[in-house]
């Protein structure tokens, strides 16, 4: 990524469709899920044209992944800002799956009903950590950038998050047993 950083910084064109390749889909994901499709493309090509207006700037970055990344939650901020109040925004269904096959959630579109439910559980920031991590891929250090909170932090928010998603799960389908631990980061997974 250095190298691509340092193109990037020279303005290279054939550098942002570098760029595009390895992040474009997990920008996408991210953006969809906190805006709606078509919004989310629009910010995606805010956030390229604010990258090439200020290419320089890609030089000073510790971590371009986490950099354009932050640079796409500015733009999404930006636009809802903009757009938020002057028409409905009708929110995405997430593109979540919950994981384990014996669920007596059946469809995918019941699937994504129920992630949508079960994100709206916690709190707007631990979503935000939740969609960064499960829809970019993205590690803690990255997501702590860009939220601009301690890595730790992070984890914690992330971790609540997720137990507190598996409970209300395990209640609203009627699993009453206690599960087998499971890692956070296993129960909910991008969608197909």
């Amino acid at each position: 990524m250095e190298l691509l950083k340092k193109r990037l910084a020279k303005g290279e064109t054939e550098a942002f469709v570098d760029l595009y390749d390895r992040l474009g889909d997990r920008l996408l994901r991210y953006l969809t899920a906190r805006l709606n499709s078509t919004d989310a493309q629009d910010v995606l090509q805010e956030v390229f044209v604010r990258l090439v207006r200020y290419h320089r700037r890609l030089a000073k970055s510790k971590n371009l992944t986490a950099y354009v990344f932050l640079t796409a939650r500015n733009e999404a901020n930006r636009w809802v800002g903009k757009h938020g109040g002057t028409k409905k925004r009708q929110r995405p269904e997430p593109d979540l799956e919950i994981v384990g096959n014996d669920s007596p959630i059946g469809s995918k579109l019941e699937k994504q009903e129920m992630a949508a439910q079960l994100l709206r559980q916690i709190s707007p920031e631990a979503q935000e950590i939740v969609q960064l991590k499960i829809y970019s891929g993205l590690t803690f250090a990255e997501v702590a950038k860009i939220v601009q909170l301690p890595e730790s932090t992070v984890a914690t928010k992330y971790r609540r998050g997720i137990l507190k998603m598996q409970s209300v799960a395990r209640e609203s389908t009627g699993s009453g047993g206690q599960p087998a631990e499971q890692k956070p980061d296993t129960v909910i997974n991008p969608g197909d």
